[in-house]
């Protein structure tokens, strides 16, 4: 009978909920928190504002950014631009970037030409996982790199018209892949979405953030501020990135938990020291003591063309050690660029 009574008394009260939702007769938050501060233990109640706030930025993410220490973030966000850049497979550039503010697009540049100053390149892999930013118009001009044609690339809060790209003849035209993931929020999302509304590079990895807004930021009597989104991002011809994100051209994405551990070492659990099939691949080499070969060996290595002699093939004297790409959206980045590169292609991605 107890069972009863209150099975029957939580439905009423959840159905008395429900229909005040419903109704839109939520009472004011204030009211709330004021009925708490009088009601709660001492301690609770001294929790009770940061956790209100906790509960209010998480149901509001990608939508209000609390700053505790504008200053100090805001320098960060100008020194955390072009985080990596380096070469897969001795022909792919690969640039990784934190945040789209200040001169990210002059850092791409330098980067690109001190790696094409050593190494043939062949594609390039943009980086935008984790990435996010501000600056709008800084989107523009990274996108700008990569497009050889005027095109429409954003429209800013308070101007007339939009940012086009201009016509250069040393912009980036290798068949060019971006790598997107579910926290490429804000200005990095921008200039994905940018590239897909030109129709330059592939998008690979998940959906992003949807967070894309032009913010207005709001000073709080503390010293901190808040960072609220007034209006959305206009990329291209008028597009409009939702709060659904982007989604990718081509989904690949490692299980959730493994995702930032790939991120951060793209080689994780990756030395094997075998012939593999893999193509995304960094070879070095290590010393070893010389072995001795049985019979058996120096038949097969006679069948298969190789002469006996020679150390460095037989792997008496080096031990090759081979490093396989396997955070899952940049090993496909690699295999389809690659892949274009072997067929020839002329036409940019």
């Amino acid at each position: 009978m107890k069972y009863t009574f209150f099975a029957a008394w939580s439905f009423f009260l959840w159905s008395m909920t429900a229909q005040a939702v419903i109704s839109n007769n939520v009472p004011k938050i204030e009211d709330v928190l004021s009925i708490l501060r009088s009601n709660l233990p001492a301690e609770q109640a001294q929790a009770l504002d940061a956790s209100a706030l906790k509960g209010l930025l998480a149901e509001l993410q990608n939508r209000v950014i609390l700053l505790t220490n504008p200053v100090v973030q805001k320098r960060a966000l100008q020194e955390n631009l072009l985080t990596k850049w380096t070469v897969y497979n001795d022909n792919f550039a690969y640039f990784r970037v934190g945040q789209v503010n200040g001169t990210l697009a002059q850092q791409i540049r330098k980067a690109y030409d001190q790696l094409a100053a050593t190494n043939k390149l062949k594609g390039i892999v943009l980086d935008l996982r984790y990435a996010g930013g501000f600056d709008y118009r800084e989107a523009a001009a990274v996108s700008d790199l990569f497009l050889d044609k005027e095109l429409p690339l954003v429209r800013l809060e308070g101007e007339a018209g939009v940012v086009k790209s201009q016509s250069n003849a040393d912009d980036l035209t290798q068949p060019f892949v971006v790598l997107v993931n579910h926290q490429t929020g804000g200005a990095a999302e921008a200039l994905a979405g940018i590239f897909r509304e030109s129709q330059r590079g592939l998008l690979i990895g998940s959906g992003t953030s949807g967070s894309a807004n032009i913010f207005k930021e709001i000073e709080i009597s503390n010293g901190s501020s808040l960072m609220v989104a007034s209006q959305p991002v206009e990329i291209g011809r008028g597009k409009i990135i939702g709060t659904e994100g982007l989604a990718p051209d081509i989904f690949s994405a490692a299980p959730a938990a493994e995702e930032r551990m790939f991120f951060d070492d793209p080689f994780k659990v990756s030395v094997k020291k075998a012939v593999i099939t893999s193509t995304n691949l960094v070879v070095s080499s290590t010393n070893s003591p010389r072995r001795r070969m049985n019979e058996a060996e120096l038949v097969r290595l006679q069948r298969e063309g190789v002469n006996p002699e020679d150390e460095r093939a037989v792997g008496e004297k080096e031990t090759v050690v081979i490093q396989v790409v396997t955070d899952p959206p940049l090993a496909r980045a690699l295999d389809l660029l690659k892949g274009l590169s072997v067929l020839g292609q002329n036409r940019k991605i």
